[in-house]
């Protein structure tokens, strides 16, 4: 027989593949484990604890590994190996697999190239305390359909100890922006006026810089000019621009948020990861419970979160 032959089988004296008695029954109690709602990763930490050799060079269980193994249609006895599991049990682990990837992929937004995905909420959510960002997190007890994705401040832990508890559950932030993104479509034409009058109002006139230019240009000409004030008059010019960088930038992603409100018949029931990756720039959440969606063009819309540590301690805020 060419190529690798699968873990849990060897070769009799002809070549042939049979049982191997010590990893055979290993395969069976995997594939037991993962229809029982035991997680891949709890899987390789048993089969690590109780020292199941392992396929692997080092001898050491990966969680890849135990992928591999539980979508290997030759275990149900297919191309001449004896069969160490039923073709029903094959068939059930796929529609648990497939299930979880379809979950995970709801919070995936595809790149410009088609290819590369990633979480949606990832480098978007902000703790208002810390100023860090938000990474994801499983948590829950062994078995994988009980684990909650939760996003933590990375503030979470330094030095082993618990710095910054501000955290929300994965579902809950998609609810937060169904409703949120429904008032934005709803309110559309009145918040796009509120903001362009803050930006506005930031942006006096470009007057600003050439009278800042003058006095540069006049003070540069006398003899006892300071390096200080100049210093301190091209900071203010340097600020006077950005204020009309910031007002270029509003009409840029004004013009971008208008096409998608105008490819919409009305704002989704349900949460679009396509939709929240193209008009969300940030998400600030605050330990008080507040959370504040900030759309491209700087439009923003405040709501309450059910903080996740407080909730697992009965607490919720409403």
């Amino acid at each position: 027989m060419k190529g690798k032959i699968p873990y849990g089988y060897k070769l009799d004296s002809e070549g042939r593949p049979i049982l191997d008695p010590e990893k055979a029954p290993y395969v069976a109690m995997i594939f037991e484990k993962y229809l029982n709602g035991i997680s891949q990763m709890d899987i390789m930490k048993w089969l690590n604890e109780v020292g199941a050799h392992s396929p692997t060079a080092n001898n050491e269980w990966k969680h890849n590994t135990i992928g591999y193994l539980i979508s290997n249609s030759k275990y149900t006895g297919v191309g001449g190996f004896p069969p160490i599991i039923t073709k029903e049990m094959l068939i059930q682990v796929e529609e648990i697999r497939r299930k979880s990837h379809k979950r995970y992929d709801n919070n995936y937004y595809t790149n410009s190239n088609g290819r590369n995905k990633k979480f949606c909420f990832t480098a978007k959510l902000v703790c208002a305390k810390c100023n860090r960002q938000f990474t994801s997190h499983r948590v829950g007890n062994g078995k994988t359909i009980n684990k909650i994705h939760v996003w933590r401040c990375g503030n979470y832990i330094v030095n082993n100890m618990v710095q910054c508890e501000v955290a929300v559950a994965n579902n809950d932030l998609e609810e937060l922006f169904t409703e949120i993104f429904k008032k934005f479509f709803q309110n559309y034409e009145a918040l796009e006026r509120a903001q362009m009058g803050k930006c506005k109002n930031s942006v006096e006139s470009n007057e600003d810089v050439v009278k800042i230019d003058l006095e540069i240009k006049d003070h540069l000409k006398t003899k006892n000019r300071s390096s200080d004030r100049i210093v301190e008059l091209l900071q203010q010019r340097t600020n006077e621009l950005w204020k009309t960088i910031t007002l270029d930038d509003f009409k840029e992603t004004t013009k971008e948020l208008r096409k998608i409100i105008k490819s919409l018949d009305r704002a989704p029931d349900y949460f679009d990861a396509e939709l929240f990756n193209r008009t969300i720039k940030q998400v600030t959440l605050y330990p008080s419970g507040k959370v504040t969606f900030i759309f491209l063009n700087g439009i923003t819309i405040h709501s309450i979160y059910k903080e996740y540590s407080k909730r697992k301690r009965g607490k919720q805020y409403g």
